[in-house]
């Protein structure tokens, strides 16, 4: 994050120096504290909103000013819950509409990305929906295919899988009719 002291000036047009000093919050290390434009990175929270306060102090090598003032709200990011739905059971050749979904504690909207993990090719369409089609090739064999869901919500990303089991065709049924 930037602090922003560009606006300060001296009638005189002298030079100015800039020196920040934080006042309340968890301590952050500032970078530049004697420029306009210091630079610190967010702390890690474990509560909705952490307030940081930052004193600015100007002189022009005569005056002294201080007292401008800078709050900064930080707030806590949780990551969003992420769901790729129930493992499936089909047929070879299925087209088969899976039903993924997500949602942000903070409500901050989802992107998704769908990606096949494991599993001969298949497609998925489309790949930037929670719910999108998968269109399973013809198998040789029972195959098991891994499709992965992210959801992101921009500065988080979460990852959920779940599995397709395909079954050929040609396999007719197992029968048992127990013991004698």
């Amino acid at each position: 994050m930037t602090l922003d002291g560009s606006l300060s000036s001296d009638p005189d047009g002298d030079p100015l120096t800039f020196l920040w000093v934080q006042y309340t919050g968890p301590q952050v290390a500032l970078t530049g504290a004697n420029t306009a434009h210091p630079t610190f990175t967010a702390p890690t929270t474990d509560t909705p909103f952490t307030l940081l306060g930052f004193q600015l102090t100007v002189s022009d090598g005569t005056t002294l000013c201080a007292g401008a003032l800078m709050s900064i709200v930080v707030r806590l990011n949780r990551p969003p819950i992420v769901s790729a739905g129930n493992d499936l059971f089909v047929e070879e050749g299925s087209t088969v509409l899976v039903y993924g979904s997500g949602y942000d504690p903070d409500g901050t909207r989802l992107t998704y990305q769908w990606t096949q993990t494991a599993g001969p090719p298949a497609r998925i369409n489309p790949t930037g929906h929670p719910q999108p089609y998968i269109f399973l090739p013809e198998v040789t064999e029972t195959t098991v295919f891994t499709f992965t869901l992210t959801a992101s919500d921009g500065v988080n990303f979460v990852s959920d899988s779940m599995n397709i089991t395909v079954r050929n065709r040609s396999l007719g049924p197992v029968t048992n009719a127990g013991v004698d």
